[in-house]
């Protein structure tokens, strides 16, 4: 007889909100999953994993994660669960929305024998569970909230522009910007990855710029915040979403002061935020570097596209000129003036 799998799910951060979810032996972890996001009410929007030895971005090896294509090299989170040997007081660590950084640790309470009806389901649940989005209907919240991110990217703009005063008073290399936006043109029109969604970003559907540099800008400023929908998929655009403004500051700051042909390599650029003496706050855990280069790599092959990194993901020197610029464009404030854009 299939066994039933009873855990015990604590979430982390929100004392007292504990549930406890039924699974069949014979379903998978991503039925598990699946149970999770029923009892906490979340929309299954993100990516997520799971940790055998119970820690939270805990050992590799013990990760089972969004199902993913066996090529990939990583655990798929679709394995049976009975194939796990789980046993009674297993402790499972479970994360969800990388950025957001929802954990549950799990439990394995008890096995039983399967009763009959519908698995996962949610046999006991205590405390109320906080939304997964902070509810922003009111009007005088958005407004407040717009207003904290707008002086947030002023700040940060004001940042870069101070930490890379070399880069203000550099020239702009016609010949390589030229060259770089001939590149991008030409890969615009073939609509084919990364151009594809880069194009997306930049709202270029509707209108594409004549002038180079201005082409180059408005495509880099949407790699970082995208004008329009990029048709990425959700997991890919929230790892993207989830780098915070000191994560782009330190990461640009540092590779332009390293200059042309220094690697943007996504774990190079993650070692260059903690680097960054402009950057103040903690050291990030490995979650969060994971996400960042995940990020990172996604961004890394639309630089690519677009002349600013090279076939080694070194930077070029139309890059050096380029990439603090879009930056702050990306914030709303022009690089060489320090002063708010016109939208």
């Amino acid at each position: 007889m299939v066994a039933v799998l009873c855990f015990d799910a604590a979430l982390e951060d929100f004392k007292g909100v504990t549930r406890s979810i039924e699974v069949r032996e014979d379903q998978t972890l991503v039925d598990l999953h699946e149970g999770i996001q029923q009892a906490f009410g979340w929309l299954n929007d993100h990516l997520y994993s799971f940790w055998l030895d119970g820690r939270f971005w805990g050992s590799p090896s013990t990760e089972y994660t969004a199902p993913v294509e066996a090529d990939e090299g990583v655990a798929t989170a679709d394995v049976v669960i009975a194939k796990l040997g789980l046993t009674p007081g297993a402790k499972i660590a479970y994360v969800f929305d990388f950025g957001d950084s929802w954990r549950v640790a799990l439990r394995l309470n008890e096995r039983t024998d399967d009763a009959g009806g519908h698995y996962p389901r949610i046999v006991a649940a205590e405390g109320e569970a906080p939304p997964q989005y902070p509810d922003l209907d009111e009007d005088e919240d958005e407004e407040a909230w717009l207003a904290e991110w707008e002086a947030a990217d002023r700040q940060a703009a004001e940042v870069v522009i101070a930490a890379l005063p070399q880069a203000r008073r550099a020239e702009m290399p016609k010949g390589a910007v030229a060259a770089a936006a001939g590149q991008l043109r030409a890969g615009l029109s073939a609509n084919q990855y990364p151009y594809s969604w880069m194009g997306k970003a930049a709202g270029l559907e509707a209108e594409s710029p004549s002038d180079d540099a201005e082409l180059l800008l408005r495509v880099l400023a949407a790699t970082i915040s995208a004008d329009e929908e990029t048709g990425l998929e959700p997991e890919d655009e929230a790892s993207i979403a989830a780098l915070e403004h000191g994560d782009w500051a330190g990461a640009v700051i540092e590779l332009c002061r390293r200059g042309p042909g220094a690697s943007a390599d996504p774990s190079v650029l993650v070692e260059a935020i903690e680097e960054c003496a402009e950057i103040e706050g903690p050291p990030g855990d490995s979650g969060e570097a994971v996400v960042a280069e995940t990020a990172f790599e996604l961004v890394g092959f639309a630089w690519q596209a677009a002349g600013v990194l090279d076939d080694r993901r070194g930077l070029t020197s139309v890059g050096a000129w380029l990439l603090p610029r879009a930056l702050t464009r990306a914030w709303g404030v022009d690089f060489d003036s320090s002063q708010p854009r016109a939208c």
